[in-house]
């Protein structure tokens, strides 16, 4: 069954009911975050992981492995054609280093036997939205795996909304040394996120919303965890 439900004016979209069974199954949640650029992720993470505690979750927050290679001297490669199978390479040891982050988080959360929840900033996933459609198909290829795999390696995925997108007046590049799009390539990029996700039976857009503050858009990404987890 497919339904969307949207949180008060601030649209939160839900998609599907597939993987209760699997959540409830489950002592680890894994939760990912994603969205456009400067979307809110950060302040969306620890405000999530306060919550989680209240409710007696052990929570770890995994961090972002593109960030992670950019700050440690990595270059994204680009997208033209001479620079093709650079970053063919590129994005297949991206995604390997990603999964291999995931699967030691959620194993060492796990072997507590505690609630517990693990917080991704961004998934595999994500990687659709940065390289041709053949790129994406290839770097699966190398790495032995599929879309729908990846899906089921995520629990719920927060897409927050780009701040490029109805919050343009916020929207800025200085508070992250891996973030270098303008306004348009931002709409653009979080257009291509979204629909990179799209299937995912436990899918939420959080939306940016004119009267609205982003206080009150961190505050509706907190509730739809606590939905998620309470249905």
């Amino acid at each position: 069954m497919q339904y969307i439900l949207f949180a008060g004016a601030s649209g939160a979209f839900l998609a599907g009911n597939m993987l209760r069974k699997t959540i409830r199954k489950a002592h680890v949640l894994r939760v990912v975050l994603t969205g456009g650029p400067c979307g809110g992720k950060s302040s969306g993470m620890k405000k999530i992981k306060t919550v989680l505690q209240e409710q007696n979750y052990d929570v770890y927050t995994c961090p972002e492995v593109p960030t992670i290679l950019i700050e440690s001297g990595f270059k994204y490669p680009g997208l033209a054609e001479e620079k093709r199978q650079e970053l063919l390479e590129f994005e297949v040891q991206l995604m390997k280093l990603q999964l291999q982050l995931e699967d030691s988080y959620v194993k060492i959360a796990s072997s507590r036997n505690k609630k517990a929840c693990v917080i991704y900033d961004r998934g595999c996933v994500d990687i659709a939205a940065y390289v041709p459609g053949e790129i994406f198909n290839q770097v699966l290829s190398k790495v032995a795996t599929n879309k729908s795999e990846l899906f089921l390696r995520y629990d719920m995925v927060l897409h927050l909304q780009s701040a490029a997108i109805g919050a343009e007046e916020f929207y800025t590049c200085a508070n992250n040394s891996a973030r270098t799009e303008s306004i348009d390539e931002a709409k653009e990029l979080d257009l291509k996120i979204l629909k990179s996700w799209e299937g995912h039976p436990h899918q939420y857009v959080i939306a940016n919303e004119k009267s609205k503050s982003f206080n009150d858009k961190i505050q509706v990404v907190c509730s739809t965890v606590l939905r998620h987890i309470s249905l």
